[in-house]
């Protein structure tokens, strides 16, 4: 990972947590609430009803199933989102059907997506995208951090948790830092235990002749809740690196406050543990 800022770190709110991150920009994420898909779609064009237009054509413009001269469907106005729009997800089975509701956000389109299995069932996935939709406040709206709140690209569904919930995030820094977060609800613990993925590396990396050192392991808490960690030093470059994990497996039925939780960081080993230790001690719920 890389060295540490000299600006303040930047709070980042992921799904009903926030943790804190030096300059960092986002490689990759995903965002799941209540059987609705969460994603951001940027656009180059200012007119939020341009970009949705252009956004409906990629559907309009695609291959639909057999019977199907594309994979759009519908469009219709939405209420509490700015449009909302039906299609065909494959084109070798028209019984997979995705509805989509999108608000304007900065530099783009905040779209809610909820999967109908079959087209008797589309009414069902519009009720869902539009209560996320009109659920839905821009993060300039609202308090950073809103307790009742399920933070996604652009700001945060003001509703609380009823049902499974996943957030799935990749960041990097300057350099080599990166550090990937995922959690996720859970019906029942389902983390794979840390000590077998550090055991599954640690053979990879000495099937490629580079044997890694155990810099500490054992006990973590974060966010107040009683994971654990280890912290690998990986010989064998200028300068060496590290890479560190800490996990918690989720607590059953489903708790918001207590999902599934695994945190990688690695990077440059030039100041020690100092960048973990900084990253995991920020981590806490909303």
């Amino acid at each position: 990972m890389a060295t540490a800022s000299a600006r303040l770190p930047t709070a980042w709110c992921l799904g009903r947590f926030v943790i804190d991150l030096p300059d960092m920009r986002l490689a990759g994420r995903s965002d799941f609430m209540g059987g609705v898909e969460i994603a951001f779609v940027g656009t180059v064009v200012s007119d939020p009803a341009i970009a949705w237009r252009e956004h409906i054509q990629r559907f309009q413009n695609a291959p639909g199933p057999m019977g199907h001269p594309s994979a759009f469907i519908d469009s219709r106005e939405g209420d509490g989102a700015l449009a909302l729009v039906t299609h065909f997800a494959d084109r070798d089975d028209p019984d997979q059907v995705v509805v989509e509701a999108a608000v304007p956000t900065g530099g783009g389109l905040t779209v809610f997506s909820a999967s109908a299995n079959g087209l008797a069932f589309i009414e069902t996935a519009f009720e869902r995208v539009q209560r996320a939709a009109r659920s839905f406040r821009l993060s300039t709206e609202i308090e950073f951090a809103p307790p009742d709140g399920f933070c996604v690209p652009g700001g945060a569904i003001m509703l609380q948790a009823d049902g499974p919930e996943q957030t799935t995030a990749v960041l990097r820094g300057e350099g080599g830092l990166q550090v990937e977060i995922s959690l996720a609800t859970v019906a029942l613990p389902r983390v794979e235990p840390i000590e077998s993925v550090t055991a599954r590396a640690m053979e990879t990396l000495a099937a490629g002749g580079v044997h890694p050192e155990i810099m500490r392991a054992g006990a973590r808490e974060a966010a107040g809740l009683s994971g654990s960690e280890i912290v690998l030093r990986i010989p064998g470059e200028a300068p060496p690196k590290f890479l560190a994990m800490f996990s918690f497996p989720g607590e059953p039925d489903h708790a918001p406050t207590a999902p599934s939780v695994s945190i990688t960081v690695e990077g440059p080993d030039t100041n020690g543990l100092e960048p973990y230790d900084q990253i995991i001690g920020s981590f806490r719920r909303l």
